[in-house]
């Protein structure tokens, strides 16, 4: 599912590609907030995707410009998997990423409200490393997300 947002060639673009964390943004049930954008975003939410399905999606994607920004933000369906395993799985989802994009961006997991989520900061401290390894941003969100706003999980 994608929203795309009136591609305009006159102004850069960020092409937003997550599992199912972003999803309450493309399913319209929360909006982005108004303001002057200076980029125009493309949304990409694939439910249930570890960051395998996500860097296949981003393989074949079908472009309708070349990104400015690739912004992922995925992980958190790797919970579970060996933190080495999730951890590669990443580090690809990142090199596919920067093969199509000088400015990648990566996303932290979410606070969950599931048994899984006491791992959350395990996963996050991991990829972070990976992320700068790999020479990428790493953009954490734990501490800011507002876990009071239940419109904003993911309900699956």
């Amino acid at each position: 599912m994608s929203i795309i947002d009136g591609i305009d060639s006159h102004r850069k673009v960020a092409y937003f590609f997550g599992d199912s964390q972003p999803r309450p943004v493309v399913q319209g049930s929360v909006r982005l907030p108004r303001g002057p954008v200076q980029v125009q975003l493309v949304f990409n939410s694939t439910s249930g995707g570890t960051c395998h399905h996500i860097d296949e999606e981003l393989k074949y994607f079908k472009w309708r410009r070349n990104p400015d920004t690739v912004v992922v933000a995925a992980g958190t369906n790797n919970i579970g998997q060996s933190l080495r395993s999730a951890c590669q799985e990443l580090r690809e989802l990142l090199r596919t990423s920067l093969s199509l994009s000088d400015r990648v961006v990566c996303v932290s997991i979410a606070p969950r409200l599931d048994r899984k989520g006491d791992l959350v900061q395990t996963y996050n401290t991991a990829f972070a490393a990976v992320c700068e390894e790999e020479g990428t941003t790493w953009f954490g969100v734990t501490g800011s997300f507002p876990t009071s706003e239940k419109k904003l999980w993911a309900r699956d």
